[in-house]
């Protein structure tokens, strides 16, 4: 039976995984009729269908998709990968678009688990081409490690706290009741800026006279 807490964990990542994967599938639609759940693969896997590519555009946004739910922003807005996320998102997709296996409507974690644990993640990753693993896994990290680099960049922090700053300028009718505050101080009242002001113009007076004494020399 499971407890509360361990109830609250899996909704927290079934709220996540749910937007892991992507409703594309294949080259050509695979017929409704063809479709299968992941319990029947489990029961069979020879009504695993599964295709032997899938176009160039299918997979760039596959690969889009996983990197959407893979990096996420801290407080900081410093971009950092979530690996766990990650592996699960790019699997679920690859059999949902190489596969005639449906994971509409059922928990993304569980239809994941139940794959892992019965061998049709290994089965699928197997048949679907090398060629087609490999570019969408080096793609895929290559992505990833240039919005990391671009997001995380020094220019890129500067230009945040930059465009911080520029959002909390006031704005014409804020200034404007800056400046009418600031006509109506009485800095008469204020001996430390009459005391600052004073030690000031003595310093600027001392550095003249030094300055005319050198020029007489």
């Amino acid at each position: 039976m499971e407890t509360k807490e361990k109830t609250m964990n899996k909704e927290i990542k079934d709220e996540k995984a749910s937007e892991v994967v992507i409703e594309e599938q294949g080259f050509e639609p695979i017929p409704e009729d063809t479709l299968i759940s992941v319990e029947e693969a489990v029961v069979d896997k020879s009504k695993i269908e599964i295709a032997a590519f899938i176009p160039f555009n299918s997979k760039l946004v596959l690969i889009d998709k996983v990197i959407d739910v893979t990096l996420t922003k801290n407080e900081s807005g410093m971009l950092e990968r979530d690996y766990a996320t990650g592996d699960l998102a790019l699997k679920c997709n690859l059999v949902v678009n190489y596969t005639n296996i449906s994971l509409e409507g059922v928990s993304i974690v569980d239809a994941y688990d139940a794959m892992c644990q019965n061998g049709i993640l290994n089965y699928v990753l197997f048949e679907i081409d090398k060629s087609e693993l490999d570019f969408i896994e080096k793609t895929l990290y290559a992505n990833t490690q240039e919005k990391i680099l671009l997001n995380n960049s020094l220019e890129a922090i500067i230009n945040r706290g930059i465009e911080n700053l520029v959002s909390k300028i006031p704005d014409e009718k804020g200034m404007l009741k800056t400046i009418k505050a600031l006509k109506g101080l009485d800095t008469s009242k204020m001996e430390w800026l009459d005391s600052i002001t004073e030690a000031l113009k003595g310093v600027k007076d001392k550095t003249t006279e030094n300055t005319e004494e050198e020029t007489v020399l």
